[in-house]
């Protein structure tokens, strides 16, 4: 499977390059999730952005991405206005999930989280604080509704 550079179509519906700011790309994600908080409205929030998590697992159409090579997956989740956007790196590319409120699903499981979009699914945990984890997706519960 390959990574589209230069270009605004994503890999599958959902999945974006953000390695290098490319205006078109930028408006796409911004219609689907909305802009970034402000800083007041941010810190009101305590923060719009996880703490680090690990990648543990994913769907069959993001796992040839995630095995290129053997190094543990980390990522975070920004919440935004109608949606999240999940940050991982793929070697020296810098990759989004970008999915909104109303095609999303959170679910927790023994270990950690399943976030589910675009018929896919992430499965996360906890990289350190467990605590900080599990308060960051009961503020994304609240987000959605």
């Amino acid at each position: 499977m390959r990574i589209n550079k230069n270009s605004m179509q994503p890999v599958f519906k959902g999945l974006f390059n953000v390695s290098y700011y490319e205006k078109e790309v930028n408006d796409e994600i911004i219609s689907w999730v909305g802009e970034p908080f402000g800083f007041i409205t941010s810190l009101k929030m305590g923060g719009s952005g996880s703490p680090r998590m690990i990648i543990q697992d994913a769907s069959e159409a993001i796992q040839p991405l995630l095995s290129k090579d053997k190094y543990i997956k980390y990522c975070n989740i920004e919440i935004r206005p109608k949606g999240l956007i999940l940050r991982f790196r793929l070697r020296l590319d810098a990759l989004a999930f970008v999915v909104s409120y109303k095609d999303m699903e959170v679910v927790k499981t023994d270990s950690g989280y399943m976030l589910r979009g675009h018929q896919q699914f992430f499965h996360l945990i906890p990289f350190k604080n467990v605590k900080q984890v599990a308060a960051f997706f009961v503020k994304i519960q609240r987000s959605i509704v």
